[in-house]
């Protein structure tokens, strides 16, 4: 009975980490310049609109901030990797679901596109489809080097990663101004 209680608790901070990983990667992938009701019923709200089709192309003396950029794609997408790989450990298929991160990048960039909520690039397709794949080979390393140990380590890090996500829910229940999240990632 104690170990089925530990598993559910367990189980649910994985899917609570998943759920305000999501949160948070769609406010700072689509919401960063509005909000969801902003976006649906007002009609004076913050337009714009690009697209990019020209891999890592950077224009003029903003070099550093090109890079910065193209690093936090990146690691935007290391946790959905990373998530990927603890979830689907011993399928058969798990190859396959490398392709997530791309298809979750790419829906990410046309969403912003047709909406009006930003530039499209593909740029950050690539990096945030790097980003995931990264993150599901530390995470199939990890069980690989700890595969006798792999209940403590997915015990560990869910832990460690729910405490993490704890820490953002609350700042995006209580900070309606989310400047430290749109600072670092615009």
């Amino acid at each position: 009975m104690k170990k089925l209680s530990k598993t559910a608790v367990l189980q649910f901070l994985f899917y609570f980490t998943w759920f305000v990983y999501t949160l948070v990667l769609l406010r700072v992938s689509l919401f960063k310049y509005t909000n969801l009701p902003e976006l649906l019923f007002s009609s004076d709200r913050f337009y714009t609109r690009g697209l990019n089709l020209m891999p890592f192309a950077w224009k003029g003396a903003h070099r550093f901030q090109f890079l910065r950029q193209i690093f936090l794609n990146f690691l935007m997408y290391f946790p959905l990797g990373f998530l990927l790989s603890m979830k689907t450990v011993g399928k058969k298929r798990r190859p396959l679901y490398l392709l997530i991160p791309f298809g979750v990048s790419l829906l990410m960039e046309i969403l912003q596109y047709a909406f009006y909520l930003g530039a499209a690039d593909i740029t950050d397709v690539i990096m945030n489809t790097l980003g995931g794949i990264f993150g599901f080979a530390c995470y199939a390393l990890a069980a690989y080097l700890f595969r006798k140990k792999q209940n403590t380590l997915n015990s560990v890090l869910i832990i460690c990663m729910s405490c993490l996500a704890i820490v953002q829910f609350i700042f995006y229940l209580v900070g309606k101004n989310w400047a430290a999240f749109t600072i670092i990632f615009h």
